[in-house]
C-alpha cells in the first residue's frame, strides 16, 4: 500500500480513539508516582497494552513495561518511548496529598502518545506492509530526584544505576530496539508548535556529609554548609558560558536527632555541556566542600553520584521527524534547534542516544514552568493526539519499502559508546571522598 495511505489510516485512528487516548493522560495526572514506585501507572500502560492484545515484558527495572507489535516482515525493532515517573512538587493543584508527587513535567502525555501512537499502528492493513516491529516501552525514573532512597535500593541490590534508561541499559532491555524516540511536552505560543534538534547536559549528584567529632562542644555542621554553598555562589565568576553550566542544590532537612547526631547533609547538583567541562566544575565544587569543612573544623564525606550524559538527536532521524511533523502541522509550525544549542535541563535519552539512534523531540501544549507548581497541560490535541500521530507516521517511514529509511540511519549511526563501555563509564564515575578533621 502506498506509504501516505498507510499514514493516513494511522492518523485517522488515532483521531477515532482521540478522547480514549487523552483520557488516559488525564487519569495518569491524577495518580502521580515517582521513579522506581511507578506501579499504578505500569499497570495502567499494562492494561492498555493488553487491550490492543500486544505481548509485553514487565517490571523490567523495577517497574518498566515494554511491548513488541510486529509488522508482517522481520526487520528493525523501533523504540516507542515513554516515561512513568512524576516529580515531587507539593503546591501543584494535581499533587498527591499523601506524597506530593504530582506530574509537573508532562509525562502523563508521553505515556498516552506512546498508547495513541500504538493505536493508530496495530492495524493489519498497516502492520502487512511493515518491514520489523515496534516496542512501546514505559520507562521508570527519569526524574533524578529523591536521591538518598535510591541509593539506599542501589545498597540493596535492587537498582545499579539511579536513572530509569540508565538502569535498563545495564539490564540489556534496549539490546534489541535498533532506533529509538519519544516527545515530551514543552510550554510555547504563537505558531510554533513542535520542535526538533537541540542537546541537553550533563550532571553529576553530589551528597555532602559535614560531621563533627563525637566529643566536640559545638555543632559546627550547618556553619560549614553555609560556608560551602557561599563558596560554590563565589565561583560562579570562572563559569564559561560555552559550557552551559548550572550549580544548583539544597541543604537536606535535618533528622529530629540533628543536635545529637551533629551532621548537616547537602544534595548538590552541578551540569555542564560536556563530561570534560563537567569534571573541571565537579572538582570546582568539590574543594569548597573541603574547604568549608577545613575551616569550620569538621569532617566532610562527599559522595559522587553519575547523572546523564548529554542528549544528541540522530541527524538522519530528526529529519524524518521534521518532515512528518511539517506535513502533519503546516510548514511554520515546526521549530528546528541547531545542535549545538544546549538546554540548562538533562535527560537520561542522553545515555541511549550514545548507543542506539535516538531523537527526542518537544511538543507545545503546556503552560507555567517545568517542574514547577503550574505547569498544567493545556492543550491535549498540541500536546498528545499529534505528537502521537507524528510518532505513527515516523515509524512508518522507517519500516515501509522494507525498511530502507531505518536501514540507512542505523548503517551510518556512529555510536560514542558500546553498552559496555557506557557502563564502565558511569560505575567508575561514582565516588566516595572522606576529607577528614585536621588537627
Amino acid at each position: 500500500m502506498e506509504i501516505n495511505l498507510l499514514k493516513r489510516l494511522a492518523c485517522e485512528q488515532i483521531d477515532k480513539h482521540s478522547l480514549e487516548i487523552q483520557n488516559i493522560a488525564e487519569e495518569v495526572l491524577c495518580h502521580p508516582e515517582i521513579g522506581f514506585q511507578e506501579v499504578l501507572t505500569a499497570k495502567r500502560v499494562e492494561s492498555e497494552l493488553n487491550k490492543l492484545a500486544i505481548p509485553i515484558n514487565t517490571n523490567l527495572a523495577v517497574t518498566g513495561v515494554k511491548g513488541k507489535l510486529s509488522g508482517a516482515h522481520s526487520g528493525p525493532n523501533i523504540g516507542i518511548i515513554s516515561e512513568l515517573d512524576a516529580l515531587i512538587v507539593k503546591d501543584h493543584p494535581h499533587s498527591n496529598p499523601a506524597t506530593h508527587s504530582a506530574h509537573a513535567c508532562g509525562h502523563n502525555c508521553q505515556i498516552a502518545m506512546m498508547i495513541g501512537c500504538m493505536i493508530g499502528l496495530n492495524q493489519e492493513l498497516i502492520l502487512k506492509d511493515l518491514h520489523g516491529s515496534i516496542s512501546p516501552f514505559a520507562v521508570p525514573a527519569e526524574e533524578f530526584i529523591d536521591i538518598p532512597n535510591r541509593l539506599t535500593l542501589r545498597q540493596k541490590g535492587g537498582i545499579t544505576l539511579l536513572g530509569g534508561k540508565q538502569e535498563l541499559i545495564s539490564l540489556g532491555h534496549f539490546e534489541d530496539i535498533d532506533i529509538a524516540f519519544m516527545c515530551h511536552t514543552a510550554t510555547g505560543s504563537r505558531e510554533k508548535v513542535f520542535a526538533v534538534g537541540g542537546s541537553s547536559t550533563t550532571h553529576v549528584t553530589k551528597i555532602v556529609t559535614f560531621s563533627d567529632e563525637p566529643n566536640s562542644l559545638i555543632n559546627s555542621t550547618q556553619n560549614a554548609a553555609s560556608f560551602a554553598i557561599e563558596s560554590l555562589n563565589y565561583n560562579r565568576e570562572i563559569f564559561q558560558s560555552s559550557h552551559t553550566v548550572r550549580s544548583h542544590g539544597i541543604i537536606i532537612r535535618p533528622s529530629e536527632s540533628f543536635a545529637q547526631d551533629k551532621q548537616t547533609k547537602v544534595e548538590w547538583r552541578i551540569r555542564a555541556s560536556d563530561l570534560d567541562s563537567l569534571s573541571k566544575y565537579s572538582e570546582v565544587a568539590d574543594r569548597c566542600f573541603r574547604a568549608a569543612a577545613l575551616s569550620l573544623g569538621c569532617t566532610v564525606v562527599i559522595e559522587t553520584i553519575p547523572g546523564y550524559l548529554p542528549m544528541i538527536n540522530d541527524g538522519q532521524l530528526q529529519s524524518v521527524f521534521e518532515s512528518n511533523a511539517t506535513r502533519l502541522l503546516g510548514n511554520n509550525r515546526v521549530l528546528t534547534i541547531p545542535a549545538s544549542e544546549k538546554s540548562g535541563g538533562s535527560t537520561d535519552m542522553g545515555d541511549l542516544s550514545h548507543i542506539i539512534p535516538v531523537c527526542h523531540p518537544y511538543c507545545t501544549g503546556a503552560t507555567g514552568t517545568g517542574h514547577g507548581k503550574d505547569y498544567l497541560i493545556k492543550d491535549y490535541k498540541t500536546s498528545v493526539i499529534n505528537p502521537a500521530k507524528i510518532m505513527s507516521m515516523v515509524t512508518i517511514d522507517l519500516l515501509a519499502n522494507k525498511s530502507s529509511k531505518a536501514f540507512s540511519i542505523m548503517n551510518d549511526f556512529k555510536p560514542l559508546l558500546s553498552r559496555e563501555k557506557y557502563l564502565d563509564l558511569q560505575y567508575s564515575r561514582f565516588g566516595t571522598e572522606v576529607y577528614p578533621v585536621i588537627g
